[in-house]
């Protein structure tokens, strides 16, 4: 850029707090940064608080126009065909992000537009027709925004707008073929009524089409008829009629049919002209969508070591719903996370929203919470020490097949397509161990598509966002590794260190008191003993520690590494009858100081110190229970080390 003089560069980002992030690392480069802000405002703050300030002078008028989706610019800013415009039209800061141009093309400057990925599916206004972009530059994945957010339209309007002079009862027979999974087929059943493809396009929506007048004035919110009705029933007809003589097709691939609605997955095309350059920055792009939403693009793949260590579930899904359903599982995660901190480090968890918005609520103490579908790209989280990634980001299998019929409808071989009420085939997949994972090679069963256009939908919104959660952390540049948890089974491409069970990942009962305590009796004898509130009798003791994990401090992975390294073991003899050898755990406590330089007041480093129980404190927690001078031959050491 440095050398570039009059280019125009395109910049789009997942959302505009990252291209706030863009704006400020552009600064004191030679070109001039427009960051394209909403029309009607956007973005809510904790309190409620728009983030992002409507730039039109008529945002509530123009809002109902948005949500009634007819078009804003015809309507409210310059009337197509009288040609009449807004009071405010020509002092309009939304439109002036597009009109203004401070530099020179022709002398000097250059100019970089930020934009969100919301954009790439919306056709170009008049300004930005002008001048096509020398660059565009594409951080992160930007499927959803051309294959999301399809058109739906219920059955009985199509059953009663769909007319032709020649075929009455044209948009029932439309209904029925696609409820038909029996029948021959929507297309087959057109043609074999004579409906041809000319016919399809002759249908008259007119009496569907929005009423509205052009408004130069009106500034309050007025109710305007909905035109999403009329939208889909548009989008249906331009599916039927490109899908018309695809060979060896008896249904459109694009029209979905289920509970009375129709879904039409036609995807949004991408606002990029042919001949300008693209530069896509996603480290989780999948070649085969490539090639039909940026056909022509070369791959450059970039290994880079990630410096983390890996701990992943391989017996649990972490699905929504073992979260959701049980209370006492988020309660251990709240634990779980507690102890990092008081280990001294920065814990981030990554889940699904209902699960997120329940931690936020907790408002936890030096703990970040992000969810699926709102992590990718951003920096928010560099500073974390550690990952909790609670499961998988797994949508329902018809949205994913629905994406890929917008994508691949026209291929061949035809789309293969499973029965999406049914759980999908399984297939072993392996996980991919580290040089010091110490495992056999491993796998475990996943529910994936058969045909490979599908599954590489699937990849992209399940696989690969388990990818991006793990690299907010920012792997690559951090010079100390970084703990990494993955609280469900899925493999992906991350290289594992250790597999564990979920009981070895969240805390049972006693691994929970050992948190709480920081202490805990290890023999069933001293368990009834020292803690009778959490067992009764002998055989329910024993029962609870052979369950539990307490007894091998090194294989309880939610503890921080310095609390399982700096853990005591005590052994002492106790009893009434006869002296009996016990044994009980003492947690360090774990303090965390940062070190602070220079005039930015930022931590440059920090330090753990750990605090152990002395002797003296040991042996008063053992004889609360057991009765002063009945402790014997009291043995305090550090735990032995043991398999990590």
């Amino acid at each position: 850029m440095a050398e570039e003089t009059s280019k125009l560069i395109e910049v789009y980002v997942p959302r505009h707090d990252l291209a706030d992030e863009w704006e400020s690392a552009l600064e004191g480069i030679r070109a001039s940064v427009i960051h394209l802000y909403p029309r009607t405002g956007g973005g809510l703050t904790e309190e409620g608080a728009r983030q992002y300030q409507p730039l039109c002078d008529r945002a509530d008028y123009v809002r109902g126009l948005e949500q009634s989706g007819v078009s804003v610019y015809r309507n409210a800013c310059l009337g197509t065909e009288t040609g009449e415009r807004c009071i405010h039209f020509d002092g309009c800061s939304y439109l002036k992000q597009f009109q203004s141009i401070p530099v020179d093309f022709d002398t000097t400057g250059n100019i970089v537009r930020l934009y969100t990925h919301a954009s790439l599916g919306l056709p170009r206004n008049e300004f930005e027709e002008e001048r096509q972009p020398d660059l565009v530059i594409i951080d992160e994945g930007f499927l959803s925004n051309l294959v999301g957010g399809f058109p739906q339209v219920s059955a009985e309007d199509v059953r009663t707008h769909l007319k032709h002079d020649q075929y009455r009862r044209l948009g029932s027979v439309i209904v029925d073929a696609l409820g038909d999974q029996e029948g021959p087929g929507l297309l087959a059943e057109l043609k074999e009524a004579g409906v041809t493809k000319g016919e399809l396009k002759e249908i008259d929506l007119s009496a569907l089409a929005p009423d509205v007048s052009f408004d130069a004035k009106r500034e309050t919110e007025t109710p305007v008829a909905s035109a999403k009705t009329y939208y889909a029933l548009r989008s249906l007809l331009r599916v039927l009629a490109q899908e018309f003589d695809l060979p060896g097709r008896n249904s459109p691939a694009r029209l979905w049919y289920d509970d009375n609605t129709i879904t039409i997955c036609e995807r949004k095309e991408l606002r990029v002209n042919d001949k300008t350059p693209v530069l896509l920055l996603d480290a989780t792009a999948d070649p085969v969508l490539l090639d039909k939403l940026l056909p022509f693009t070369e791959v450059k793949r970039i290994d880079v070591h990630q410096n983390a260590i890996v701990t992943q579930v391989y017996d649990r899904t972490g699905s929504n719903t073992w979260w959701n359903e049980s209370p006492d599982r988020v309660v251990g995660l709240v634990k779980v996370l507690k102890a990092w901190v008081a280990g001294g480090e920065k814990p981030l968890v990554i889940s699904h929203k209902r699960l997120a918005d329940a931690l936020r609520e907790r408002n936890l103490e030096g703990v970040k919470v992000g969810h699926f579908g709102g992590i990718r790209g951003s920096n928010e989280y560099e500073d974390c020490t550690v990952v909790f990634i609670t499961g998988r980001n797994s949508p329902p299998p018809a949205q994913v097949e629905q994406q890929a019929r917008a994508i691949f409808w026209d291929d061949e071989p035809p789309l293969g397509f499973e029965d999406t009420e049914e759980h999908l085939p399984l297939s072993l997949e392996g996980y991919w161990l580290s040089d010091r994972s110490g495992h056999d090679q491993s796998g475990v069963m996943v529910n994936s598509f058969r045909d490979e256009r599908i599954a590489a939908v699937h990849r992209q919104i399940r696989e690969a966002e388990t990818v991006q959660a793990v690299a907010r952390l920012r792997l690559v540049w951090s010079a100390h590794p970084k703990y990494v948890f993955l609280l469900g089974n899925l493999p992906v491409e991350l290289p594992v260190d250790r597999l564990r069970t979920s009981n070895d990942m969240f805390p049972d009962k006693l691994e929970l008191e050992l948190l709480k305590k920081r202490n805990l009796p290890l023999t069933p004898a001293s368990l009834l003993k020292l803690r009778p509130d959490l067992a009764d009798n002998t055989d329910v003791a024993r029962m609870m520690l052979n369950r539990s994990n307490v007894r091998n401090i090194h294989q309880l992975d939610f503890l921080p590494a310095e609390m399982r390294l700096l853990a005591q073991k005590v052994t002492y003899r106790a009893g009434e009858e006869r002296l009996t050898e016990h044994a009980h755990v003492f947690l360090p406590k774990l303090i965390r100081s940062e070190q602070v330089s220079g005039d930015q007041g930022t931590p440059d480093f920090s330090v753990i110190s750990a605090s152990a129980y002395d002797y003296s404190e040991i042996k008063e927690v053992l004889e609360v229970g057991w009765g002063e001078g009945n402790v014997h031959e009291l043995k305090v050491e550090p735990w032995p080390l043991g398999v990590p």
